[in-house]
């Protein structure tokens, strides 16, 4: 079996997870040494062989329709849903919107593989940070957040940073504000209080929505501070309203959410629900396919 996930070139934690989780979880019955990439097009796949689907937003229209596809986690997000056939095993989606789009019952929509991560020994480490901000990857190489959460006593996660890196600094932190998915399944997987923030629109709300409904939360976040500036043509007529975010700014409001808003974090009963639940089905793909 082979790994399927997407690469980013920076580095996002939520994709590079999948080199870091299953090895420990699934051993040598998973090919991570070969992965095939999402979105490339691989002639080296044989269709006779399965792909591995686990984290990441990954079912649509892109995935390869030959090899047969195993999934455990992953979810709908991006592009069109992919046409369920007999090329596919479905174990394990998301959350319960992902499992209805794919035609599956709501109860496949266990929950985000990234949940695991609670089945894997961590070494002991202790509280280092009282507020952590975790960017979302494709904004954080266009703001200076380094700077900016220094200047208000906020210790900055870098999505591209290490595996074990994030996870070790995850741990470290007292309360979590995050504007990456990833950051805050990985934070309520190892019980970590987090507020959810949203620093520009683009963000996807659907998988967010999936995922929460999952562990039975409910996703609402705080827009961080822009200021907007219209646009006008030649004739002076306003067109489109730019915001540019104001980093300092969002930090300040970010230290006021860490003092006023009521943290996010699953029940226990909840999340030990859908981790036992996860690795079940873990170990009936290892049946299936062995």
């Amino acid at each position: 079996m082979r790994l399927y996930y997407y690469k980013d070139p920076r580095g996002n934690f939520g994709d590079d997870l999948n080199l870091w989780l299953w090895p420990r979880l699934l051993g040598d019955f998973l090919d991570t040494e070969h992965p095939y990439y999402a979105f490339s097009d691989d002639s080296t796949t044989d269709p006779s062989e399965t792909l591995f689907v686990g984290l990441g937003s990954l079912l649509n229209h892109h995935m390869p329709k030959a090899p047969h596809k195993a999934v455990v986690g992953a979810g709908v997000a991006y592009g069109d849903a992919p046409r369920i056939d007999d090329r596919w095993t479905l174990y394990a989606v998301r959350g319960p919107r992902s499992a209805e789009i794919l035609g599956l019952d709501k109860d496949r929509g266990i929950g985000d593989s990234g949940i695991l991560v609670r089945a894997v020994e961590l070494p002991a480490t202790e509280k280092r940070f009282p507020v952590s901000f975790f960017s979302y990857h494709e904004n954080a190489e266009l703001v200076d957040w380094d700077s900016a959460c220094r200047s208000t006593g906020i210790h900055h996660i870098d999505p591209a940073g290490s595996v074990e890196g994030i996870l070790a600094e995850i741990r470290q932190t007292e309360l979590l504000l995050t504007e990456a998915m990833h950051g805050a399944i990985v934070a309520d997987a190892l019980r970590v209080p987090w507020i959810p923030v949203r620093v520009f629109d683009k963000l996807n709300d659907f998988k967010w929505h999936d995922w929460c409904e999952s562990l039975r939360m409910r996703y609402q976040p705080h827009d961080l501070p822009r200021t907007g500036a219209w646009l006008r043509n030649k004739k002076g007529i306003k067109g489109k309203l730019l915001r540019t975010l104001r980093p300092r700014q969002a930090c300040k409001e970010m230290r006021r959410l860490a003092r006023e808003a009521e943290p996010m974090l699953s029940e226990d009963a909840v999340i030990d629900e859908a981790t036992t639940r996860l690795l079940d089905q873990l170990e009936q793909m290892r049946q299936d396919f062995r």
